[in-house]
């Protein structure tokens, strides 16, 4: 009975692009973009604190131009 949900979950999950592809754009867009630059932040300049406006700036950028914009282009 798990395993049944747990694969029906999966299927979910997976169509989930083909659906609804601007909302997985936007959404990966962002989690990438602010991914990215929280590794930045971490590692490249090796900050003790991260700057969360920042990050903030960046994940906007991931959510309205790459996420929205290059979508509609």
């Amino acid at each position: 009975l798990c395993s049944m949900s747990s694969r029906n979950f999966l299927q979910k999950l997976a169509s989930f692009p083909r659906t609804h592809p601007f909302l997985f754009g936007v959404g990966f867009s962002t989690a990438k973009t602010s991914a990215a630059d929280l590794l930045v932040q971490k590692y490249v300049e090796q900050r003790k604190e991260i700057d969360w406006r920042r990050n903030g700036m960046f994940a906007s950028f991931g959510l309205f131009y790459l996420g929205g914009l290059q979508y509609a282009i």
